[in-house]
Parts: structure tokens; sequence; C-alpha cells
């Protein structure tokens, strides 16, 4: 089973997390970095 992000996936990803950098400055800074053990995307 393959479970990386499409392209379009990724970049909601990626918005999300500076949505919540920006709106939600109480959540512990690793929550909003990818982890260093998620596969490459596509």
């Amino acid at each position: 089973m393959d479970f990386r992000d499409s392209p379009e996936e990724a970049r909601l990803r990626a918005r999300l997390r500076d949505w919540l950098t920006e709106n939600v400055p109480s959540l512990p800074a690793s929550s909003c970095r990818p982890s260093s053990t998620t596969p490459p995307t596509r």
C-alpha cells in the first residue's frame, strides 16, 4: 500500500502547517513541521 502524499495532498499539508503556525501559537513547533520519518512525496 502506498501512503505517500500526492502533490495536491502535500500542498494542502504545507498550507495547513503554515496556517497552524500563524493561528495557533500555543501549538508545539514540532506539531507544525513535517516528520523526519515522513516518506518523500512523489
